[in-house]
């Protein structure tokens, strides 16, 4: 700014611009001119400022060059780091308070400058960080530069500590190998962080307004970017120093890690993994012992690097648990041990024993016993190098488990003791043989004799093999298998019989001779027939366990399904079975049975009784009882065959299962048939439903009499009986209820007219005491079978029909005097002869209730609908009547009213209403035939008019 001040007035002074064009100036300077002495004033005075600005901005640039030198020098520690760079910012600071210009881009260039440096520092660093923690089997490459390098300060990071824990029977690390990992890659990366966290100059700190165009706005704030300037080798060196130190920590923790198995698996699973072989046994042992060695350290703790690895606490647990490891599969060891010792210690006594037995010399030893022993001689020969091996491995083992410190228990058998016997049994095998040396002549006329003989019975073994081996399908799997049993084991004990001799031939230098393989040939043919029959036991037993069922218990739909299963299995065997006529016999047994099915799905029906039974059971010629009848036994005894008579009973059980189904429904209906009553007048109930209850009578009783003409009826002697009975139940039933239903619609009409009306008391007292009694009776008839409301109850009840008939015939009587009565009512009030009988006796029944009478006035009166009445507080008064009313809507007001009391007779009110009306409309119409007359009309004549009209 000063030296543009300086240009300026330099340029305005001799007339031109600071860029060298002409201008037009009035303050031209001149020597002559008097302002020379203000213009060279002004200029000395810009001119002193400039220097005193350049020499202040100098003495900057050497305080930052002091500092940035001391970068590059000072400990590598954060503080001392933030220290130098807070000296360079104060100088920056300063020159921004002086508002010195363009100092943004000479920060930049500052803040390259320390980049440099702190770039150096930051490499310096790493290799610091590789050399101190750098493993001892690190790469020699990495030693080298070392060496070229120097040796600097070891670097001081914080110890990790881990620990191996045993929590819950687990063994852990905590925290875990990924976990550390992490923690010391950030300790890396803190310790670069050092270095790369540290504020760049900012030349901007004072300013108002921020600059965020451009270059300006991108500059970074730290010196995070000086990363991409490290040299890839020592970036890769430290990380291949934490790398290293974690694979060996995993490594050791995995160590420690697989002792988890002591705690995971059981010393029986080893055991059984490794059975009875003595050389595993060995070596697991060995193995066992020497791993237990190893954790026999008195260190509880290793380091990798910073990574402190402590495992007192797991140590002393590991070692109880190894220790009952060790135990345990030694005890194993000696079971297995102890049985192989007490197994070959009886093998060589046994052998011993028979060589003690063996007998070839003298009269009394037969031919075969002979063979047996001169053939034993020879095994035992050739089994001695053997028993030797086993002997030694023996005693290797007990002298492990000695060394092992185990405590054998008491009945412990010594492998010395195996040897010893093995001794023996070599010196009396040594005798023995001499023995047959001595003997040779005769033993071999005595072998080619018994050879002689066992050539005659294999051959006669061989012809009766080939008359009687099981190739037919006519008998059961059992007694094939059973057959080719004994077959089996006489050939096997003739081929042993040929082997022996071969094997005392060979051992008394006889000539062996062609070896023959029909025994050979014929167990071959044994085994593919042993097959064949296993193959078919299996469906034939599932068809004889179908064949057991008992008939009575038997499910169609499950002996079908079982026929299906079977016929697939079958035909799921391999080809080589399914040629043999065992197989074809059984299959071609079940497709027949499936083929038949049909019938026999036919007979396991309800309609076939036990009479039906015993027809069929006779025609079969099966004399069991029905109770322990099978499907086998109807199978076996040609039911499939006998498809005619087999239906033919059967249409005879279907026609009687016909009747026997409608029997019960009848039965079945009546017995529960339940009579429907309603509450009538909160004093008794009464049945309703009669139209169903009557045709469902009439349906059965048609169908009983239509019964008696089928053949299967009069067959069955209880079908007669049950159709007898329920026939006249019925039609008794019938009967009754005809009589029951008019006597209930008689009771229920004269009910309401008796005691309805207390004027029928007392016109009718004879005929009101005979109602009342046919009313006690019938109440208590209807309460008794409200009790029980059952249809065929009714015909329990003592003598009911005599009962209703009577009770009828006394209502009808009423009826005939009540007829009478009302005949009389009608002569009396003539008007009585517009009304019905139930309308009239309605109105006399409600003689007391003048409203109840009131809607029957429209039938008795031809214009009069209704009365107007008017409540009356009089005593004895029941109502008054004041107008009659038309049915459309008209009102004529009575001359005078009417009164009914309680004590006055319907007929006597109604008398009075008919000579009301004929009075009113009599004075009425003369009223109004007077007022047309006169001349003169008013207003209420033409009111009373209008009325009247």
């Amino acid at each position: 700014k000063e030296l543009r001040a300086i240009k300026d007035s330099i340029a305005e002074a001799f007339d031109v611009s600071s860029d060298g064009a002409k201008v037009t100036s009035k303050r031209r300077i001149r020597w002559d001119s008097k302002d020379i002495s203000g213009w060279v004033a002004a200029l000395n005075e810009l001119v002193s400022r400039f220097e005193e600005r350049v020499e202040i901005l100098l003495r900057a640039c050497d305080n930052i060059d002091i500092a940035i030198e001391a970068l590059g020098t000072v400990a590598y520690d954060r503080q001392k780091f933030c220290d130098a760079v807070e000296n360079v910012q104060k100088v920056v600071d300063e020159l921004s308070l002086a508002g010195y210009s363009d100092l943004a881009s000479w920060g930049d260039r500052v803040n390259r400058k320390m980049g440099a440096v702190l770039a150096k520092r930051l490499e310096e660093a790493l290799h610091a960080w590789s050399e101190t923690f750098q493993p001892v089997e690190a790469d020699s490459s990495c030693e080298k530069d070392s060496k070229k390098k120097g040796k600097t300060a070891p670097v001081r990071a914080p110890k990790i500590s881990v620990e191996i824990l045993l929590r819950n029977q687990e063994i852990s690390a905590s925290p875990a190998v990924p976990t550390t990992r992490s923690i010391f890659l950030n300790e890396l990366h803190d310790y670069m962080g050092i270095v790369c966290t540290l504020p760049c100059v900012n030349c901007e700190r004072f300013e108002v307004f921020e600059r965020a165009s451009g270059a300006e706005g991108k500059r970074a704030s730290t010196f995070y970017h000086l990363v991409d300037s490290l040299s890839p080798k020592a970036l890769s060196n430290a990380y291949f120093t934490v790398e290293c130190h974690i694979q060996n920590l995993a490594a050791f923790v995995n160590q420690w890690l697989a002792y988890q198995t002591l705690w995971d698996s059981q010393v029986a699973d080893v055991a059984d993994s490794v059975k009875g072989d003595l050389n595993k046994w060995h070596s697991l042992i060995l193995e066992a012992s020497t791993a237990r060695t190893t954790l026999d350290s008195t260190a509880t703790m290793t380091e990798f690097g910073p990574i402190v690895v402590r495992y007192n606490k797991v140590q002393s647990q590991v070692n109880l648990k190894y220790d009952s490891w060790q135990k345990e599969l030694q005890t194993y060891f000696a079971a297995v041990l102890a049985e192989r010792i007490i197994e070959n210690f009886e093998k060589i006594s046994d052998a011993k024993t028979r060589l003690e037995n063996v007998s070839l010399e003298g009269s009394s030893v037969t031919t075969n016993e002979i063979v047996l022993g001169v053939t034993f001689l020879q095994e035992v020969n050739q089994q001695i190098p053997s028993w030797h091996k086993k002997t030694t491995e023996l005693g290797e083992s007990e002298k492990l488990l000695k060394r092992q410190r185990h405590a054998f228990r008491s009945d412990w058998m010594e492998a010395s003791l195996v040897g010893g016997q093995l001794q023996q049994v070599e010196q009396l095998l040594a005798k023995r043989m001499r023995i047959m040396e001595d003997q040779v002549p005769l033993l071999q006329s005595r072998i080619v004799a018994e050879d002689k003989a066992n050539v005659q019975r294999v051959s006669d073994l061989l012809s009766n093999w080939e008359q009687n081996k099981p190739l037919m399908g006519n008998i059961t799997p059992d007694d094939a298998l059973e057959k080719l049993n004994k077959f089996e084991f006489n050939m096997k004990k003739s081929q042993l019989d040929q082997e022996n001799l071969i094997k005392a031939k060979d051992a008394l230098g006889l000539d062996v001779g062609a070896s023959d393989n029909a025994i050979s040939g014929c167990l071959d043919e044994v085994a593919g027939l042993t097959e064949v029959w296993e193959a078919v036991s299996k469906p034939f037993d599932s068809l004889t366990e179908l064949k057991d069922t008992l008939w009575a218990t038997a499910v169609m739909r499950k002996v079908r399904k079982t026929l299906d299963d079977i016929l697939i299995e079958m035909r799921s065997l391999p080809n080589r079975i399914r040629q043999y006529d065992a197989y074809t016999a059984l299959h071609d047994k079940v497709k027949s049975y499936l083929s038949g099915h049909s019938t026999l799905s036919d007979m396991k029906t309800d309609a076939l009784k036990e009479r039906h039974w015993k027809i069929i059971l006779q025609k079969l010629n099966i004399h069991v009882a029905f109770s322990e009848l099978t499907i086998g036994m109807l199978w076996d005894n040609d039911l499939l065959e006998r498809k005619k008579d087999m239906a033919e009973v059967l249409s005879i059980a279907q026609g009687e299962m016909a009747i026997e189904v409608f029997l019960n429904e009848v039965r079945d209906r009546w017995m529960k048939q339940e009579l429907n009553l309603v509450l009538y007048q909160n004093r008794v109930r009464l049945i309703r439903g009669w139209d169903d209850l009557f045709t469902a009578l009439d349906d059965h009783t048609g169908g009983l009499i239509l019964m008696r003409s089928s053949p299967y009826y009069r067959a069955v002697r209880e079908f007669q009986e049950d159709g007898n009975l329920w026939e006249d139940r019925l039609t008794k039933l019938r009967a009754a209820f005809d009589a029951w239903i008019d006597v209930q619609r008689r009771w229920v009409y004269l009910e309401g007219i008796f005691f309805g009306s207390a004027d029928i008391k007392n016109q009718l007292p004879a005929e009101w005491s005979r109602f009342k009694s046919v009313d006690g009776e019938f109440i208590t008839l209807m309460r008794r079978i409200s009790s029980r409301p059952y249809a065929m109850e009714a015909l329990n009840i003592e003598n009911l029909q005599r009962t209703l008939e009577r009770l009828s015939n006394l209502m009808t009587v009423i009826q005939k005097a009540l007829g009478t009565y009302l005949e009389k009512q009608r002569s009396d009030f003539s008007r009585f002869y517009f009304l019905g009988d139930d309308d009239l006796l309605e109105i006399i029944g409600n003689s007391s209730e003048p409203g109840k009478v009131l809607p029957h006035l429209g039938k008795m009166f031809a214009s009069i609908s209704t009365c107007n009445s008017v409540p009356c507080e009089e005593e004895g008064v029941l109502t008054k009547f004041e107008a009659m009313l038309s049915k459309d809507g008209e009102k004529v007001r009575l001359d005078s009213p009417i009164t009914v009391t309680s004590k006055m007779n319907v007929k006597d009110w109604l008398k009075q209403l008919e000579s009301g009306m004929h009075t009113t409309l009599a004075k009425l119409l003369n009223s109004a035939v007077s007022d047309v007359q006169s001349t003169k009309s008013s207003t209420t004549s033409l009111e009373g008019k209008a009325e009247f009209v």
